[in-house]
């Protein structure tokens, strides 16, 4: 990427975001919906909510050895949260999104992370840069990563260039940009 002039502005911010990385390998064989539903969502950005789920499995497990109208009862119980959950509005859903600071752009973001990477790594992001919107799904892939030992062993900055971005999508980006810069002059 070096010589390469940056098409967009770039802004440094807080938004709410989830990410996964997974191998170029993977990548061609999970293909990004157009439009993330919320079970795309849950399934592979939510991982609070997947440990949680797997809590709860062994908790009732452990609790069907001793007793089975119990256990019957609370995997009811799970049943009907999951359900709930699978009919909640993806808008509602991506709320859940941690705040991360990133460096972004329309064209890619960086950000910081413990999780080992390797440069032909692909990155799934989920994004809500607008909150009244739908998230937005994204692929990239990995144009530089620089250790960040002052901040742990494991440390790392991570930058990444959008794959296939829609028009929608760079739309909500830039909107979000300059609306971000917007609040930053008047302030």
């Amino acid at each position: 990427m070096k010589g390469n002039k940056r098409t967009f502005y770039r802004l440094t911010t807080l938004v709410p975001m989830s990410y996964r990385i997974i191998s170029s390998e993977e990548a061609k064989e999970i293909l990004l919906p157009l439009e993330p539903d919320s079970r795309f969502i849950e399934q592979h950005f939510l991982h609070s909510l997947q440990k949680l789920d797997q809590q709860l499995q062994q908790a009732i497990e452990a609790i069907g050895e001793k007793s089975d109208l119990l256990a019957t009862a609370l995997h009811a119980l799970n049943n009907k949260v999951n359900l709930a959950l699978q009919s909640i509005d993806k808008r509602q859903l991506a709320h859940m999104l941690p705040l991360e600071r990133v460096n972004l752009s329309a064209g890619g973001m960086a950000f910081e992370t413990d999780e080992p990477v390797n440069e032909t790594d692909r990155i799934d992001i989920l994004i809500q840069p607008l909150p009244d919107e739908n998230p937005v799904l994204l692929r990239g892939h990995i144009v530089n990563i620089r250790s960040l030992p002052e901040k742990g062993p494991h440390h790392k900055r991570v930058a990444i260039e959008f794959e296939n971005i829609s028009e929608d999508a760079r739309r909500k980006l830039i909107y979000f940009i300059q609306k971000k810069e917007l609040e930053a002059g008047t302030n």
